[in-house]
């Protein structure tokens, strides 16, 4: 009885194990009815969702009957009731019911869902994107150099768009990069012909409806140079040339043409053609010149030179316009004698930094003068810089800690005059000087601040071919000597102005009178990084014309000085602009 007991209870252990380890797989649940758009167009994809859950919680995949006789192929494994996506596009019209199906990884499959219906038309109603507004950006430009437009469109179905520009040259830009409705988009252009170019926009939305093109923009497109001439009868000269915000300059310099009596400052404002839209002319009785100008923060100018219309002597000059040129305040400043000024810089605090030369505070001779004034001009600091004998400042620039200065000392350095550098905190107090030149006599005209220290030019009387040269001086940022270059020949030759180019080179400007047409020639040079020369150019006639003042403007330069070669008689004011290689077209 035992024995037949224990295996009674053997047999039911052993089946037990077997019905463990045979437990029935249950397949997955009915899918949900999937989800997705109730409608759309032929060939265009759409996106449906389903899930399944799984009694025995396996992974599960789903696939898709599409109603036009396709069904998708299974989906990747998904954890039970994950959500599923699959897209499917149809090639005909028509009405179509979806379905879903799952299996688990048993390969037991559900039954298929409820239907999801979907009714596909040869096209669906989609609104173009609205006309993108009328291209944004600059309305002067030279040949060869980008200009960036921008422009936005809106979608009323709030579609994602894309824009294009049609250049007005023949060609048509790519498409940009999607972008949300109303989103700005900015591309650029350049055009290697002269001509008004008109430029428009076009937009598309994702389902590759476009807008119509929007309004013209006009860009007139000059050649890489050209030459201007200002004034009347009389003599008339630039001293100094800025490019404004506008893409056009700002000149100055004197007139005795349109002055009251003697010399007026004269104030010219071109458009990026050189063409003049306004002068203005400031001053006296007596006689008034201006030596530097800028456009300031507020888009008005500030000019600084000397008059002795305001005086028994002459003072320095410093008069504040609006952006038409309409004077909106005047200051002179100085002593009993002689006072004036050559360079002027609005100041980070939005005041100005001027350098001159005063006689006044400087005895027993000239000192170099240095003024630091507010935003209306009125004085915060002043400072004469000098020793027994004559100095002047000619140039000035603000620095990240204070400000440097050019010009010429007699006091000290080899002998005759020296070019003279003056480095100061930001109350004018020294931190250093120092002087260049040889036993004749050198002068400071121009200074910049590097990226490595500092550029100077002027002319030299102690080195180079004969008479005065151009004199390119480059310092470190204590002002310690690096190198120095004479350009020139036999005759006498000046530089004026210096600025620092895009490549690490050096452009300079002034007058020779051992190259050129006769008399003295504006005179250009290119030189590399090291001062040496890459090109120089002249421009003028037979008769004397000098450049006083060069900026660098894009990848093109501008200068102003003076002509008696050619005009309305006598001097007047010459506005040359080059491309980058010093060639005027």
């Amino acid at each position: 009885m035992f024995k037949l007991l224990k295996a009674v209870f053997i047999v039911l252990i052993f089946s037990a194990a077997i019905f463990t380890g045979c437990k029935k797989n249950k397949a997955p649940d009915k899918p949900s009815t999937p989800t997705g758009p109730t409608s759309g167009s032929i060939n265009t994809q759409y996106t449906f969702t389903s899930s399944a859950e799984d009694p025995d919680d396996d992974s599960v995949a789903i696939r898709f009957d599409w109603g036009d006789g396709d069904t998708s192929d299974w989906s990747d494994w998904q954890a039970s009731e994950d959500s599923i996506s699959i897209s499917h596009s149809w090639s005909d019209s028509g009405s179509y019911s979806i379905k879903a199906q799952a299996q688990d990884l048993k390969e037991a499959v559900s039954s298929w869902s409820s239907e999801h219906k979907i009714i596909i038309g040869a096209t669906i109603a989609n609104d173009p994107p609205n006309t993108p507004t009328t291209p944004v950006g600059d309305s002067i430009g030279s040949v060869n150099v980008l200009y960036f437009f921008i422009s936005t469109a809106t979608d009323p179905d709030e579609d994602s768009i894309a824009i294009r520009f049609a250049w007005g040259d023949g060609d048509t830009s790519e498409w940009s990069d999607w972008k949300a409705s109303e989103d700005t988009i900015s591309m650029s252009h350049s055009w290697s012909d002269t001509g008004t170019y008109n430029i428009k926009a076009q937009a598309k939305d994702k389902k590759d409806t476009t807008s119509i093109w929007s309004a013209g923009h006009p860009i007139k497109i000059s050649g890489g140079g050209w030459i201007k001439t200002f004034g009347g009868s009389d003599d008339d000269a630039g001293w100094s040339v800025q490019p404004t915000s506008d893409g056009g300059y700002i000149i100055t310099g004197s007139t005795k043409s349109f002055g009251a009596v003697n010399n007026d400052v004269y104030l010219i404002k071109t458009d990026g053609n050189g063409n003049q839209q306004w002068y203005k002319r400031f001053g006296g009785s007596g006689v008034d010149d201006g030596f530097t100008v800028q456009q300031t923060s507020d888009d008005g100018y500030i000019i600084t030179g000397h008059t002795n219309s305001y005086g028994q002597a002459y003072q320095v000059y410093l008069i504040k316009t609006d952006s038409s040129g309409n004077e909106s305040w005047h200051k002179t400043f100085g002593g009993d004698n002689d006072d004036g000024s050559q360079s002027v810089q609005q100041t980070l605090d939005g005041g100005y930094i001027i350098t001159g030369w005063t006689n006044s505070y400087g005895l027993p001779d000239y000192d170099l003068y240095l003024i630091k004034t507010d935003a209306n001009g009125d004085t915060v600091w002043r400072r004469n810089y000098g020793g027994n004998r004559v100095e002047s400042g000619r140039s000035v620039q603000q620095t990240t800690d204070g400000y440097i200065v050019t010009g010429y000392t007699n006091s000290f350095g080899n002998g005759g005059y020296d070019v003279y550098l003056i480095k100061t905190d930001a109350n004018g107090d020294t931190i250093w000087t120092r002087t260049f030149g040889g036993s004749a006599d050198d002068w400071g005209r121009s200074v910049q601040q590097t990226t490595d220290g500092y550029i100077i030019t002027g002319y030299t009387k102690s080195s180079g071919a004969g008479g005065y040269d151009v004199y390119l001086i480059k310092t470190d940022a204590n002002g310690e000597h690096i190198w120095s270059m004479p350009f020139g020949g036999s005759a006498d030759d000046q530089g004026y102005s210096v600025q620092q180019t895009l490549d690490g080179g050096y452009i300079i400007t002034g007058y020779t009178k051992s190259l050129g047409a006769g008399g003295s020639d504006v005179y250009l040079i290119k030189t590399d990084a090291n001062g040496d020369k890459l090109w120089e150019k002249t421009f003028g006639g037979s008769s004397d014309d000098g450049g006083y003042s060069i900026q660098r403007h894009y990848d093109s330069y501008i200068i102003t000085g003076y002509t008696n070669s050619s005009g309305a008689g006598g001097a007047d004011v010459y506005l040359i602009k080059t491309d980058a290689n010093g060639n005027v077209k």
